[in-house]
């Protein structure tokens, strides 16, 4: 360090700490220890599954983090939120290939978490259709331009058939074999509960519907009973909605019917 130049950052910054430099800010207002605070102990659940944590307990695994940052974290042995948030920022770095690239991702991650921009402003019933609140979900999901337009294609909410891949390899230059690669890698981003939870509230719609069948309902039923519901001027392909609901765990998706994973009876073994 030439002399005379003063560190950035102070040898023993927390990654708790990290996080409020620079005044970080959402929805206008500054982000302050005590706004920090309040959101690692607020709850963390998508309404289709049963389990209700605090913020600060979800496991590490399930955020997005960049490849080359997941072997340093499992190294240090940080399993949940909380652990991240006690970790010292030179610990981070002192492991081989993390550097401030994969730093400055995690933060983006962790306020990206604590304080979720869900889509629609939490007011689903605000975008006309269905195909609207899909778009929003993917722009503010995936930040790379090719790939959110290439999920996009995939997912396809307008119709009932996605986009081949052979038609976004001619577009981009690329072969089937790499556009897939980069289709998984998307999705794979997509069923992070800490990225589903920015359609929450499309999830709690979907799921009041469901709890009031009590039983597997046809995803076609479904899609008009959302359209009713939401007030949207389309009903969603029943085919493109299901892709949507592929994304979530909590849900289980056989032979066009739909159901809360909690509301499926695993079948009895019988007794020798």
């Amino acid at each position: 360090m030439p002399r005379g130049r003063k560190p950035k950052y102070a040898a023993d910054l927390t990654v708790r700490e990290f996080l409020l430099l620079d005044q970080p800010r959402r929805r206008g207002k500054a982000i302050s220890p005590e706004a920090l605070e309040k959101a690692l102990d607020s709850p963390f659940a998508l309404p289709t599954e049963p389990e209700v944590r605090q913020v600060r307990e979800i496991g590490v695994e399930e955020l997005d983090f960049p490849s080359r940052a997941t072997g340093p974290i499992k190294a240090l042995k940080i399993r949940t939120i909380e652990d991240l948030m006690a970790t010292r920022r030179l610990d981070l770095l002192a492991q081989r290939r993390f550097g401030e690239i994969s730093l400055t991702r995690i933060r983006r991650e962790l306020l990206d978490l604590l304080f979720p921009s869900y889509v629609g402003d939490g007011r689903p019933d605000r975008l006309h259709s269905f195909s609207a609140m899909v778009m929003c979900f993917i722009d503010q999901a995936i930040s790379n331009q090719r790939k959110a337009t290439l999920t996009l294609g995939r997912l396809a909410p307008d119709s009932d058939r996605p986009k081949s891949l052979r038609e976004f390899g001619q577009r981009y230059g690329l072969s089937r074999e790499r556009i897939r690669q980069i289709a998984d890698d998307a999705f794979k981003r997509l069923r992070k509960p800490a990225v589903l939870v920015l359609l929450s509230p499309f999830w709690a719609e979907l799921c009041a519907i469901l709890e009031s069948w009590q039983r597997p309902i046809p995803i076609a039923r479904l899609a008009d009973s959302l359209r009713r519901r939401l007030n949207w001027q389309e009903m969603p392909p029943a085919a493109a909605l299901g892709r949507l609901l592929a994304l979530n765990r909590g849900l289980v998706l056989n032979g066009g019917m739909v159901a809360l994973r909690r509301n499926v009876r695993s079948p009895k073994r019988s007794g020798r």
